[in-house]
């Protein structure tokens, strides 16, 4: 992979790092130094799941950082949502659960 961003080919539905609010979904995620951002292409938002844990950005060249911060530069920053089940028979907060 030549940018080191991880471009799904559509739209997955959010899992333990959540989804987009509006669809739920996420395209994927885009490092920008340490820091590491899930978007939603249709709806141009992002959310910051972490820094330093994905070990790729350390590979990224000055023009891949640059081309990642000007693309995170166009999403607004969100609170994702998620369907993620932390406990058995427990759900995050903003979700019924999901059977």
């Amino acid at each position: 992979m030549s940018d080191n961003i991880v471009q799904l080919p559509t739209s997955t539905r959010g899992d333990y790092f959540g989804g987009c609010p509006a669809c739920r979904r996420t395209n994927g995620c885009i490092s920008d130094g340490a820091d590491h951002w899930y978007v939603c292409d249709a709806h141009k938002v992002k959310w910051l799941v972490g820094s330093n844990l994905f070990s790729g950005w350390r590979d990224l060249t000055a023009e891949q950082r640059f081309k990642n911060r000007d693309t995170l530069a166009q999403y607004r920053e969100v609170e994702p949502v998620s369907d993620w089940v932390e406990r058995e028979g427990e759900v995050s907060s903003d979700n019924e659960p999901p059977f």
